[in-house]
């Protein structure tokens, strides 16, 4: 008896397309006619679905394949542009996978492994890379969880192992982010260093190059939005490029940090085909979105009282708040679509389990049992130092 009920609850498992396989596959060819009649119209219209996406998904992926292989970019590029698959969708992670294909793909999956191994023997306790310390460094990890954050911090300390050259790339700590939210951390390792055998045409790798960018984006400024670049130059009061180009000194966060996540990932997929270039141009599209907003408003009264370095701050300060307030706009339109909930979502943590949670909330008085917990110290942000964790 309870071995049938078993069997039937074996059968009602809900087939994943995440998982690769269905657990019907695996009952055994005696038990498997019986166990088919049992399986309703809907579960197989759902298993079907979920075959011809996969089979669709395979086939979109063999296209690109073929025409990286033919060298028929422009055609990749249109398709990564016109297509705009949703946050969750299953194409993504196979896509940043085959867009960073090269042949030493797996030979770099093998190499993280093994320096991943080579680390945890090492008994490293501390893991925080060195070079995010360096003044422009992103920081932002896109709402991973602690498990992950982890995996982040030492996926980032092998490739400073492997490339001990690379002192500095402002946007490598929230692009590996956003790759562990699609795939493991062996294929991110070799989609990075994939990345960074590119040189600088899709990773900035020096200071040099970093500072050299925002005469870039001034430049395209000026050449494609010349009322922007008029606009700056009266704002500032003065024509010298130099103080012109510190506006856009901290463009890699307005993108990397303050686009919403949606937004974010559909630019990380143009990105992977077009390279930096790619990025150049988003942030000239926002500088756009500053001015459209911002730009006719007339300056406020003391304005003109302002240096020109604090008049710059607060033009960065201007730009910074517009992009934080369209994240914000989405994250408030995502929340006012969600259903509501009567209880909490339930408890999760590595640390403690929910019964210890429950007692240490009894302990706090009544007044704070209802407050939200604020998040104070992060594994991810602000590394294991205990003298840094007693200092905030």
């Amino acid at each position: 008896m309870d071995m049938r009920v078993c069997q039937r609850q074996e059968a009602s498992r809900s087939f994943s397309v995440d998982s690769g396989y269905s657990t019907i596959s695996f009952l055994s060819e005696q038990n498997r006619m019986s166990e088919e009649r049992q399986i309703s119209a809907k579960q197989v219209a759902e298993l079907t679905k979920s075959w011809k996406k996969r089979e669709e998904i395979s086939k979109l992926v063999d296209g690109i394949v073929e025409d990286l292989n033919e060298q028929n970019i422009t055609h990749v590029k249109k398709f990564i542009r016109y297509n705009n698959w949703p946050v969750s969708h299953e194409i993504r992670a196979e896509l940043w996978r085959v867009l960073c294909n090269n042949k030493d793909l797996e030979t770099n999956k093998r190499l993280y492994v093994q320096q991943l191994d080579d680390l945890m023997k090492s008994g490293v306790k501390t893991f925080h890379p060195a070079f995010l310390s360096a003044d422009g460094i992103v920081i932002h990890d896109h709402g991973l969880k602690q498990h992950g954050a982890v995996a982040l911090q030492r996926l980032l300390i092998i490739i400073e192992c492997v490339r001990p050259e690379i002192r500095y790339v402002p946007i490598l700590y929230p692009l590996c982010a956003m790759f562990l939210h699609y795939m493991n951390p062996e294929d991110t390792f070799a989609c990075m260093m994939r990345l960074l055998s590119q040189g600088h045409s899709f990773l900035l790798q020096s200071e040099v190059a970093m500072f050299a960018s925002r005469f870039t984006i001034l430049g395209l400024v000026k050449k494609h939005k010349r009322s922007i670049y008029n606009l700056l130059k009266r704002r500032l009061g003065t024509d010298d490029e130099r103080k012109l180009a510190e506006v856009f000194a901290d463009w890699a966060a307005w993108i990397f940090r303050h686009l919403p996540f949606e937004y974010l990932v559909r630019v990380v997929d143009c990105f992977l085909v077009e390279g930096h270039k790619m990025l150049l141009r988003i942030t000239v599209a926002l500088v756009y979105v500053w001015y459209k907003e911002k730009g006719k408003e007339p300056p406020s009264s003391k304005w003109n009282s302002k240096s020109i370095e604090e008049r710059t701050a607060e033009i960065c300060t201007q730009f910074r708040d517009e992009v934080s307030k369209r994240r914000a706009e989405r994250e408030d339109s995502r929340r006012t679509r969600m259903p509501k909930r009567l209880y909490t979502a339930a408890f999760e943590s590595v640390i403690i389990d929910s019964e210890s949670a429950s007692e240490l909330m009894c302990a706090l008085p009544s007044r704070f049992q209802l407050e939200t917990p604020t998040l104070m110290f992060r594994l991810s942000e602000h590394g294991a130092s205990f003298t840094q964790l007693w200092s905030l």
